[in-house]
């Protein structure tokens, strides 16, 4: 489907993230100078996506190569490289938390990156970088799907992308109402338990076989539904049948997963699932991700 795009609206995009980029000294495209100053994962998967949109290929493949730099052998990418050693309080308090926190985060984000890489068409770059972005993909399934049932867990909101989203409203203390006073707790209820879980994390060392054992685990299905459309696309993108069969029987297992085990049919909607696999009640934009399946059967689709 082709969307028709004003001139002047592509010049304005352009000149956005040409000036976030310069803001970094020409290392990477930031979110928004000088309040999100670093390089997130998900955010210069979208930046290259753009940036491929309006002709500026090269700078989208280098968007690209730089999230490679920090990748760790097992295929993890972190969601956060961060710019410079400076430390902003409290913006940044939970960044002590990480392991290496004065380099990057030691959580990752929605994987879309195979959708830049599509975006970007340049089948030499695919080449480039198909491996790294392999092992990125296959991480999740060996490393966070703690009960094997094809589903990716999250044990962490921010990990998500949607980093207050209520799916995890149930792990900490909350209230309802009292206007100015209870928004006002509510956030800092919510700051307190992200900096305690993820401290509780690192004293775990961030192996996910502890952290699977802590009540936060979270199938979410934006998350899952981002991983199999990449994992289709990165199919079509293998080099060999053999690899692409085998990509496709991975996306499949956790399409398979999601249709079977997230579907509510007694209110006709996919929800995200609990550590015990009960439905996590809470309706955001995350249950309408199932759309992205390709072979979501239609009268769920409807």
């Amino acid at each position: 489907m082709n969307i028709f795009v004003p001139a002047s609206l592509k010049e304005k995009a352009k000149e956005v993230l040409l000036k976030n980029f310069e803001a970094t000294g020409g290392k990477y495209v930031c979110p928004s100078w000088p309040h999100y100053p670093h390089q997130w994962l998900w955010d210069s998967c979208f930046h290259a996506i753009a940036l491929a949109g309006l002709g500026l290929k090269d700078l989208a493949k280098e968007e690209i190569r730089r999230l490679f730099t920090f990748q760790r052998e097992d295929g993890f990418i972190p969601h956060i490289q961060y710019k410079d050693k400076k430390v902003r309080i409290p913006v940044e308090a939970e960044r002590f938390l990480y392991l290496n926190w004065r380099v990057h985060s030691a959580i990752t984000q929605p994987p879309v990156l195979v959708r830049a890489l599509k975006a970007i068409n340049d089948s030499e770059f695919t080449l480039e970088v198909f491996e790294k972005t392999k092992r990125f993909f296959l991480y999740f399934i060996r490393f966070q799907d703690p009960d094997s049932d094809g589903l990716i867990s999250n044990f962490i909101p921010t990990e998500t992308g949607r980093d207050a989203t209520p799916e995890y409203d149930r792990f900490y203390l909350r209230i309802k109402g009292w206007g100015f006073f209870g928004r006002t707790f509510n956030t800092a209820a919510y700051f307190a338990w992200l900096f305690w879980t993820e401290f509780k994390y690192r004293k775990m060392g961030w192996d996910i076989a502890y952290v699977a054992r802590s009540p936060v685990d979270v199938e979410d299905l934006m998350f899952n539904c981002i991983w199999v459309d990449g994992m289709y696309i990165l199919a079509d993108l293998a080099q060999s049948q053999e690899e692409k069969e085998e990509l496709q029987k991975f996306a499949k297992r956790t399409e398979d997963a999601i249709v079977e085990r997230c579907w509510d049919k007694d209110h006709e909607t996919f929800r995200c699932l609990a550590k015990d696999n009960s439905f996590i009640k809470t309706l955001t934009v995350s249950n309408l991700l199932p759309l992205l399946l390709p072979n979501l059967p239609h009268e769920y689709a409807e």
